[in-house]
């Protein structure tokens, strides 16, 4: 019984647009009717095919696929009727072999090639398996092919056929075990590629940078020849004009000596560079000069002096300068004048001539007994020895410069005497080289027992005693030969100076 459940559901297929236009065109009012109005049909409803259409065009698409394709034909075979595996029915499977042909089928392909191919197709697939065709062969594919199956080992008689433009060949396992020789040989020719696109690659770089290479060092030794051109003609051109120079070189400066006398200037001025004075006091200070060059010389000297007076003067402390202040008022007192004073420039002026030990204890000394006043400043302190006048031995003593007076102490630093600057009347020394100083006091009639009258002393510092006696007291230095009388508490005594071997009085 014909069951009408479910028959719009099954049945509600989509109706094609071109179905709905040719019903829509029909003389009955309720065929028209029953599709609704054309205007309210959307063209996105509209299926772009219809399955007729697909199916036309999958068709179309196989047919297209099989004719680029060579096709395998397969022929099932079930092995029995009832379907149960493990089970093979003899007599079922006969019977489908004849009624398929497959028998017929094996003949003939015994009978026949099973595999064919054009030699230029052969020989490009199969060539790396032989030596002889890989990389390159000049040959016909004929002759390409033919090599190739004898080097494989195959027998022209029973394995393949040499066609007109194919090879054929009769059995399949012969073609299969080509394939599996140009299997394992593809790892072969892989390395091969490799190597051959390693050795083009490097060959290339190396090809390259040496042409990189060559390039450079061409525009190098180019640059280098000219380099070195330039510098011979340069040097011709100066060694003409250095000879043109110098045999005009007494002539007044012109354009042909000028560089002669520039090279001149040059190699003197290099010289003195390195013979440069070391000190203000040598006649010369430079080397001598060439004729052109005297002015110069002239000034170069005067300049150094100048300039090394100056660094000199920069460089010296307050207490450098007051060192210097005195060796110049020694310069105008004794220069010329006293025979010692040449030796005693190299000396130099100090405060005191004394150890350090000696020179504290007389500092703690000075500051308890010896200063008479708190204005009183000592300013030069040094060893003498004191000429007694009854034998003329000598006594050491200690003698002290103030900013008033002169004292000589003991070896214990007692006082012994002490000679204000207003008692004194001159500084008394003799022209000869000896080292004795006399301290002539005034005429006085209140002698007491410090102020004993004059003082002789003997001292290798005589200079710089009489020196500094004189900046700070005023009194006249007296350098002289002639016999002198000195006032004493003793009364008055001569001392007249002899020229000997010694110092004598």
């Amino acid at each position: 019984v014909y069951d009408i459940n479910g028959f719009v559901e099954k049945n509600s297929d989509v109706i094609q647009m071109d179905l709905k236009e040719v019903l829509n065109l029909s003389t009955n009012r309720v065929t028209r009717m029953s599709y609704g109005d054309p205007q309210e049909w959307s063209e996105s409803n509209r299926p772009t095919t219809s399955i007729m259409s697909q199916f036309r065009q999958s068709v179309i698409d196989i047919l297209k696929n099989i004719s680029r394709m060579q096709p395998f034909y397969i022929n099932c075979i079930n092995p029995n009727r009832i379907k149960k595996s493990g089970f093979l029915d003899d007599e079922f499977v006969r019977n489908q072999v004849k009624y398929l042909g497959l028998l017929n089928l094996v003949e003939l392909k015994q009978t026949g090639y099973a595999y064919s191919r054009s030699y230029d197709k052969f020989v490009a697939r199969y060539r790396p398996l032989c030596p002889t065709l890989w990389p390159t062969y000049d040959g016909s594919d004929r002759d390409a092919t033919e090599i190739l199956l004898k080097h494989l080992g195959y027998s022209a008689l029973f394995e393949y056929y040499m066609g007109k433009s194919m090879v054929f060949i009769k059995n399949a396992q012969t073609i299969f075990n080509a394939d599996n020789a140009f299997r394992s040989k593809k790892e072969d020719i892989a390395v091969i590629i490799q190597r051959r696109w390693r050795g083009f690659r490097e060959r290339r770089d190396y090809l390259h940078t040496r042409m990189c290479v060559n390039r450079v060092a061409s525009i190098w030794r180019g640059y280098k020849a000219r380099v070195v051109r330039d510098q011979r003609k340069d040097a011709a051109a100066k060694v003409t004009s250095f000879i043109r120079g110098y045999l005009r070189r007494n002539d007044p400066e012109s354009q042909e000596n000028s560089f002669f006398l520039k090279e001149v200037r040059n190699y003197y001025l290099r010289k003195c560079r390195e013979a440069m004075p070391t000190s203000l006091l040598q006649p010369s200070y430079f080397p001598k000069p060439p004729p052109v060059l005297q002015q110069t010389s002239v000034l170069l000297n005067d300049i150094w002096r100048i300039n090394h007076s100056r660094k000199l003067i920069r460089a010296l402390t307050k207490s450098d300068i007051m060192v210097m202040e005195q060796k110049s008022v020694a310069q105008d007192l004794f220069g010329g004048r006293k025979s010692m004073y040449s030796a005693s420039v190299s000396m130099v002026f100090r405060d005191s001539h004394l150890d350090e030990d000696q020179t504290e204890s007389l500092m703690e000394v000075w500051n308890k007994s010896i200063q008479s006043s708190d204005k009183e400043i000592m300013v030069f302190v040094t060893p003498v020895l004191k000429i007694n006048r009854s034998g003329f031995t000598r006594t050491p003593r200690i003698m002290i410069v103030s900013n008033s007076s002169i004292i000589t102490l003991n070896e214990n630093f007692r006082v012994k005497q002490r000679i204000g600057y207003e008692d004194l009347e001159s500084i008394v020394l003799s022209k000869n080289s000896d080292d004795v100083l006399i301290l002539k006091h005034k005429d006085c009639n209140n002698w007491t027992s410090l102020n004993k009258g004059s003082l002789i002393v003997s001292t290798k510092n005589a200079i710089e005693l009489a020196t500094k006696i004189h900046l700070y007291s005023l009194i006249d230095v007296v350098i002289d030969n002639e016999p002198i009388v000195i006032p004493t508490v003793y009364g008055e005594q001569a001392v007249e100076f002899k020229k000997g071997r010694s110092a004598k009085l």
